[in-house]
C-alpha cells in the first residue's frame, strides 16, 4: 500500500505549508495562513464540480504521476497501483481528476505539515532574513 504522506514529502522540495487528503490530493497554502487546514479545504471547495481534466506530470525520482488541477496549488498523485504501470495519459488524468473531486466532495484531511515562517522566509530572501536557499 502507498504512503502518501511520504510520496508527498519527497514530491515536495521546497519549504512550504501543504496539507494532504484522503484520495491523494495536496494542497500548498500560504505559510503565513493561520490555519492552513482552513485554507486547504477553502481552495480545494473552489475545485469541486469542474469539468477540467488535468494534465500529467511524470515523477522521475519515485513510481508515478502527479495530475494538476484548475488551482495552481492543488495536485493529485496517482500512483501505479491505481491505473497499472502502462496506463495511458488519458487514463491517469481522468483518475486523479476523479480523486480530487472525491477529496473535494469528502474534504477528510490525513495530515498538514507546517513550514516553519522563518525558514519559509529565509527560503524566500525576505528583507530582513539572512538569505539562505531559494524555493
Amino acid at each position: 500500500m502507498k504512503n502518501l504522506f511520504q510520496i508527498w514529502s519527497r514530491v515536495i522540495t521546497f519549504d512550504c505549508t501543504w496539507v494532504l487528503f484522503a484520495h491523494g490530493t495536496c494542497v500548498v497554502v500560504p505559510a503565513t495562513s493561520s490555519d492552513p487546514r482552513q485554507a486547504a479545504r477553502d481552495i480545494l471547495r473552489g475545485c469541486a464540480g469542474g469539468a477540467s481534466i488535468g494534465s500529467v506530470i511524470r515523477l522521475t525520482q519515485l513510481p508515478g504521476w502527479v495530475v494538476t488541477a484548475p488551482h495552481p496549488d492543488v495536485l493529485t498523485y496517482v500512483s501505479p497501483e491505481d491505473v497499472g504501470a502502462a496506463a495511458s495519459d488519458v487514463t491517469i488524468a481522468y483518475y486523479g481528476s476523479a480523486a480530487l473531486a472525491a477529496d473535494a466532495s469528502e474534504l477528510r484531511i490525513l495530515r498538514a505539515e507546517r513550514a516553519n515562517p522563518r525558514d519559509f522566509a529565509r527560503a524566500q530572501g525576505k528583507p530582513g532574513e539572512p538569505s539562505g536557499r531559494r524555493a
